[in-house]
């Protein structure tokens, strides 16, 4: 949801290990809290979830890629926050 499994992948690789993929592996989320939201916390929620992608990019790219990709960041952001706003 907020690029957590990328990341661990990243840092596993960046150790020398190995990643396995297991196609016939099955997960299975309890709870579904992330989307019992109010209009507020949908909003946060928004807000946190689309920084997360370039958070990822700067971390692990930090070249001009993270900058244009913060920039298109930034404009989605002020359309979900207006769009949020609208219809909330």
């Amino acid at each position: 949801m907020y690029f957590e499994d990328l990341d661990y992948c990243a840092r596993i690789v960046a150790t020398g290990k190995l990643l396995y993929y297991i196609p016939s592996a099955i997960l299975v989320h309890f709870g579904g809290k992330s989307v019992e939201l109010s209009p507020k916390r949908l909003l946060l929620y928004a807000l946190e979830n689309g920084h997360a992608p370039w958070l990822y990019i700067k971390k692990y790219d930090g070249s001009v890629h993270s900058g244009v990709i913060y920039n298109n960041y930034l404009a989605w952001q002020h359309f979900r926050i207006f769009i949020f706003t609208f219809f909330l």
